[in-house]
């Protein structure tokens, strides 16, 4: 075993009872019954005395002792002699002798309670090894141990504590059991995902014959072996997920009705009494919370409001009183921080210190509340749930403008805006009607997802993924939940499909974007909204006014434009005719090709093809006051689809292109 029997911290990981997990005793229903198996000649047989060293000691050396022995007995419980497993642990006992029932190590083979099931970790015990345990703990003869007249011990082993679980099923069914207990358990946990309207995964479990059949992955009932069926092993959350999938799991009792079904050959008759299926039993998480009663206490007058009630009456069932009040510089140094998150300044402590009227506390917190940095304190928090960030994000990290929302944030939280309001303009203040500015700045809560501009980046696939954090992040902020889950799946443990997923996005995907590549790179631009000081309005609203009036005179045709266009055009043209083509006297390429100087003066390549290639050529000329140089690209027949560059398509690539120049008389070096 893997933990301490006596452990008082109950592990309460995730939704699901452990205790209705590992019921894994078919015959808990019939325990103490007076099972008869008749001997030829009529009488009842016994079978020999269950022993520790022989029956019970291989079963906890190969499952307990690990945890439970000589070298390291946790919660100073050891099982690795049977004085040690009756002395107990640090707790008390572990067995109670002739009552295996309320033996606590018992229950925690069986998970029966709240503490977690043992072995911990590990697959639960068969059920044929707990019943062994079982019988040795009921017969309550134990070497060393002295009985007293009428206890456990000085009754004879009953035949029912140590008939075989199939026997004992075999005994005590009745005909029908599938349709008079199976089938109601069915269509009241079951019905709702695997009925006649809706079979997930393929399984129908509205009728025997459907039952039996099994689901999409194959059968679902081994006959005669409970321990093997994945039907219980999906109830128990052996296998994952545990079913009824997002409900609460089926009591010890319904699911030892299906293990004895099961373990007696799964056999019918069915019935033809139509069964309808009943509303899903919900996860407590989504039960309304009810305001509940104020507990019993001795001490009313210690309590200052509702909470100290429950506050004092747990106290009291641990039997501990609540510590003493604290000092007043104490009480001012704990406010101020959770408050504030800055410690009080001496003359806040000695202001408090003076003050002896019953509302002295009150008026610091009231202080406390009123001060700006109340805001930014508790704004901290919640800028964490809302992913806010001053960057992008991604590999680029650039800067984006998302200041305003964060100090909305503090505002909200220092104008003590109600949550209401505080949900709504943040998840849509912009189809409020009329936005203000602070409605839109609100909802930046939905721009705050990384934006990655990486070069190459598909524009389309990361404004999906941004829609994927909004829905992620809403969900677990506003709803508390793992909705993400079902981003790829049907969640396993709540009740959200796929489709839900989806129909959550769709919220989201009617925003209006752009795919631009610019600010930084190729991303998903989504409207943006100018927030200028007032002093920047009134300069903007200038600055617009004479651009207009420009822009008017630029719009307006007049002859004088008409006649100043025509000589710019004239002058163009003039332009193109200046332009001098240089006659190389030297040309030559670092990768191998062949470079031909034809008429015109141009070169042509061919011959050896590189990948990329550096052509170096020199010309001379007697121009002066030269103001540009320029390349010119030209196709030809002989380069692939007519050029003008010699790749397969005809691309020409240009990376580089340097100019050196120098005097003809070499009295200078080359510029």
């Amino acid at each position: 075993m893997n933990r301490p029997l006596h452990d008082g911290l109950r592990s309460h990981q995730g939704s699901i009872p452990v205790r209705s997990l590992c019921l894994t005793l078919a015959i808990l229903a019939i325990w103490g019954a007076r099972i008869a198996a008749q001997t030829p000649g009529g009488a009842n047989t016994h079978p020999a005395k269950i022993t520790f060293a022989r029956d019970i000691a291989p079963i906890f050396e190969k499952n307990c002792v690990a945890c439970h022995g000589s070298e390291k007995p946790q919660g100073g419980l050891r099982l690795d002699s049977e004085t040690g497993a009756l002395k107990g642990g640090d707790s008390g006992k572990a067995i109670i002798p002739g009552n295996s029932e309320k033996s606590p190590l018992v229950m925690r083979l069986l998970g029966v309670g709240e503490d977690a099931r043992m072995p911990m970790g590990a697959d639960p015990l068969p059920a044929e090894q707990i019943k062994l345990v079982r019988s040795w703990i009921d017969q309550g003869a134990f070497a060393g141990v002295e009985s007293k007249p009428g206890s456990a011990a000085n009754i004879p082993p009953s035949r029912d504590s140590v008939v075989p679980l199939a026997t004992a099923h075999q005994q005590v069914s009745e005909e029908g059991i599938f349709a008079s207990d199976v089938r109601p358990i069915l269509a009241a946990r079951c019905y709702a995902c695997h009925g006649s309207q809706v079979q997930q995964n393929g399984l129908r479990l509205d009728s025997l014959a459907a039952l039996l059949e099994g689901s999409a992955n194959g059968s679902v009932v081994v006959a005669g072996d409970s321990e093997k069926s994945p039907l219980v092993r999906r109830i128990l959350g052996l296998d994952r997920p545990q079913m009824p999938y997002g409900s609460p799991s089926l009591s010890a009792k319904q699911v030892e009705v299906i293990r004895k079904w099961i373990d007696e050959g799964a056999r019918g008759p069915d019935s033809g009494t139509p069964l309808a299926a009943t509303g899903a039993v919900k996860h407590w998480a989504y039960v309304k919370p009810v305001r509940p009663d104020l507990p019993k206490v001795n001490d009313a007058a210690w309590c200052k409001n509702p909470i100290d009630y429950f506050v004092l009456a747990k106290l009291a069932s641990q039997g501990l009183k609540p510590s003493p009040e604290a000092s007043k510089e104490v009480l001012i140094r704990r406010v101020s921080l959770d408050l504030t998150g800055l410690p009080p300044t001496p003359q806040e402590v000695d202001a408090f210190l003076a003050d002896h009227s019953p509302q002295a506390y009150e008026k610091v917190v009231d202080r406390l509340l009123a001060s700006p940095h109340y805001g930014e304190r508790w704004a901290a928090m919640w800028l964490d749930l809302a992913r806010y960030a001053d960057t992008n994000g991604y590999e680029k990290d650039l800067r984006r403008l998302m200041w305003k929302y964060r100090d909305w944030v503090i505002n909200a939280f220092n104008q003590d805006m109600s949550f209401r309001d505080f949900t709504i303009q943040q998840i849509a203040g912009d189809m409020l009607p009329k936005p203000s500015n602070d409605d839109l700045i609100a909802s930046g809560f939905n721009r705050n997802a990384m934006t990655n501009m990486e070069g190459g980046v598909d524009p389309e696939e990361y404004y999906f993924y941004t829609q994927v954090d909004r829905v992620d992040t809403t969900a677990t902020v506003w709803l508390g939940s793992t909705l993400a889950c079902a981003e790829c799946h049907n969640h396993k443990f709540d009740p959200f499909t796929q489709k839900d997923y989806y129909r959550f996005l769709a919220f989201f995907d009617n925003e209006q974007h752009v795919d631009v590549d610019a600010d930084g790179g190729p991303h998903a631009r989504e409207p943006m909204i100018e927030l200028p000081t007032p002093e920047q309005a009134a300069k903007s609203k200038e600055l617009r006014a004479k651009i207009a009036d420009l822009q008017t005179v630029l719009d307006t045709p007049t002859a004088e434009l008409t006649e100043t266009q025509a000589e710019w055009e004239k002058g163009i043209k003039t332009a193109e005719a200046q332009w001098t083509i240089l006659k190389p006297d030297h040309y030559e390429s670092e990768g191998g090709a062949t470079l031909k100087l034809l008429a015109d003066n141009s070169i042509l390549a061919g011959g050896k093809n590189p990948d990329a290639d550096s052509y170096e050529l020199s010309a001379r000329t007697d121009l002066t006051g030269i103001t540009g140089v320029r390349l010119e690209v030209m196709s030809d027949p002989s380069l692939p689809a007519g050029g003008p560059g010699r790749d397969p398509d005809g691309n020409f690539f240009l990376s580089d292109f340097d100019v050196e120049a120098a005097p003809a008389n070499n009295s200078a070096k080359p510029q």
